[in-house]
């Protein structure tokens, strides 16, 4: 049936070519036969390797018509001589028929969608692409049945041929031996029998001697060497080890420096950690604009390789230099009892800071980090920040500083408990799609509003990416993999997908076209992972810019729910 077919499109082609050729030269003619050609073998090639990608061996091309337009001389023809001028002919494709034969057991979505992917491939051809599918029940693949084994007799070995007799030896003739007279026995003397041996033990005795002498003098230039060489490393170990301890001693001072070496110098500040160990960047963990710069300097322990002993010194010396700076820049007033600030979470001190009187709050806030400073002072209401002013001129006592840092201490500790379970919801958003994601935030705020709050803190919504600042969204866009962001693209609603093409630029945004306009299905674990990298990247964007991630997520939250019909088609 497929032979048949084939063959009938092709005697149908022959003929209409033929026809349409009667009317011309022999030189236009040629013209004619050679665009068409070249257009039909592009064309097939090219539905060829569509078939070989999307559906290989379930997908045929059956036969490829094309139709041209009449030949069009490019250059001025005089009158009359038109036949034999030398002006070249331009020939375009009219239209291309395509007829294609599918298995029937494909789904319908694919076999409706076959016809507009070739005209889409097909289009740059001609403009006019007709795409016919045949369907047919391909049979299922099978193995050639195996010939039947039949076992080989054994192969009977012939007899060896028996072997000739030997033939008799002749009996040796005996002959009588006659006795000689012995001879007389010579004894050598001992100069004859050691004579030739004296020389090389005399020399090998002298080369003995020589190599004892040429190692002892080795020994002795090589011992002093050794043990000055022992010392000093002895020495650069105790070195590194008491500046490492001395590094460790004040977290404040230790912190200060790493933060600002890590921002201004991030090779040096690997190679830093290369000789104090990771302990140093513990407290730096928890700052969620350093999160950039510590993924950095994470990549950069495994590029580069630790110090060589000729560059042990110069990196301890570039660490005591930035040490002896952070302790000069280091306020000696703050008392050791509040280090324990350094490192801890901004959610839990925020939370924690709620249950203060405005004379406690305002001597706490002496003793946070410019951002937490910042990110507190931002969430204080206008009377809030007068009654925080008006407890300025009452200050606390050693004993009174040493109570509220126990408390507060306590306090922090008690909700650093909290901001575990607020990463623990944010890896489970992170599962869900837009609607459940916003449902479950809105009752989580409306039973725990402190938990809720942590929450969206520190994790982006896929919703809130349509409330954004456009800046920060062509950032993320411009990061984010062009595959994965059309993955992210395909899954999310038409509204994101809508405020995504446009503030995609150039190239690039026609190149996000083409992909969406495949409307291939996308998995939900691929629509996560791709969600997921965008998200990240947007939230890097805005942290940047000084946005808050809590006033974003909550402008997404505050828009009106949709009901259960609603939600499920967004979430497809």
């Amino acid at each position: 049936m497929k032979s048949l077919l084939i063959l009938a499109f092709l005697l149908a082609s022959s003929l209409s070519s033929v026809a349409s050729a009667q009317d011309l030269s022999p030189r236009e003619r040629d013209s004619v036969r050679a665009a068409q050609a070249s257009t039909k073998k592009a064309a097939q090639d090219s539905v060829a390797a569509l078939f070989a990608r999307l559906c290989p061996g379930r997908c045929e091309v059956i036969g490829v018509e094309v139709e041209m337009e009449a030949p069009r001389a490019l250059g001025p023809v005089a009158p009359g001589f038109e036949s034999v001028t030398g002006a070249s002919l331009s020939v375009d494709p009219k239209s291309i028929q395509v007829s294609v034969l599918l298995d029937s057991k494909l789904p319908r979505n694919f076999q409706r969608n076959i016809p507009r992917m070739i005209q889409h491939r097909l289009g740059s051809l001609a403009p006019v692409v007709e795409v016919r599918p045949e369907l047919l029940d391909f049979p299922e693949p099978q193995l050639e049945p195996l010939p039947p084994f039949y076992p080989e007799p054994p192969r009977s070995q012939p007899a060896p041929a028996p072997l000739p007799e030997p033939a008799p030896l002749p009996e040796p003739a005996v002959e009588e031996v006659k006795e000689a007279p012995p001879a007389p026995v010579e004894v050598p003397s001992v100069w004859e029998s050691f004579g030739p041996w004296i020389g090389p033990l005399i020399m090998a005795l002298l080369l003995f001697l020589m190599m004892l002498y040429l190692l002892k003098r080795i020994a002795e230039i090589a011992k002093p060497q050794t043990s000055e060489t022992e010392s000093v490393a002895r020495k650069r170990s105790v070195d590194v080890e008491a500046l490492r301890e001395e590094v460790l001693a004040s977290r404040s001072v230790r912190n200060r420096m790493m933060r600002e070496w890590v921002n201004e110098d991030l090779d040096g500040a690997v190679r830093a950690v290369h000789v104090l160990g990771p302990d140093v960047l513990n407290d730096l963990k928890s700052e969620r604009g350093l999160k950039p710069a510590l993924q950095q300097v994470a990549k950069g322990l495994v590029e580069t390789p630790e110090p060589l002993d000729a560059e042990l010194e110069s990196v301890v010396a570039r660490i005591r230099t930035r040490l002896r700076a952070a302790q000069v820049l280091h306020d000696d007033s703050a008392a050791a009892e509040w280090e324990f600030l350094e490192g801890v979470a901004p959610g839990s001190v925020m939370q924690a800071a709620q249950k203060l009187t405005p004379a406690e709050l305002l001597h706490v806030v002496g003793h946070l980090r410019p951002e937490i400073q910042g990110a507190l002072m931002e969430r204080l209401t206008k009377e809030g920040r007068e009654s925080l002013f008006s407890g300025a001129a009452k200050g606390l006592s050693r004993s009174e500083s040493q109570e509220l840092a126990s408390r507060f201490r306590r306090a922090v500790e008690e909700f650093g408990q909290e901001s575990s379970e607020a990463q623990v919801l944010g890896a489970m958003l992170g599962s869900l799609n837009a609607a459940e994601q916003e449902e479950t935030m809105r009752e989580l705020r409306q039973k725990r509003p402190q938990l809720a709050a942590e929450v969206l803190s520190g994790h982006l919504l896929e919703s809130a990416v349509s409330y954004a600042p456009p800046e920060a969204v062509a950032d993320a866009l411009l990061r984010v993999e062009l595959e994965s962001l059309a993955a992210f693209a395909r899954g999310s609603s038409q509204a994101i997908r809508d405020s995504l093409l446009s503030l995609v630029s150039g190239s690039r945004k026609a190149a996000l076209e083409a992909e969406l306009s495949l409307e291939i299905p996308v998995g939900r674990a691929a629509f996560l992972e791709a969600r997921k990298a965008f998200l990240s990247n947007l939230q890097g964007a805005l942290e940047r810019e000084g946005e808050d991630i809590l006033r974003v997520n909550s402008k997404a939250l505050m828009k009106k729910p949709l009901n259960p019909v609603e939600a499920n088609e967004a979430s497809s």
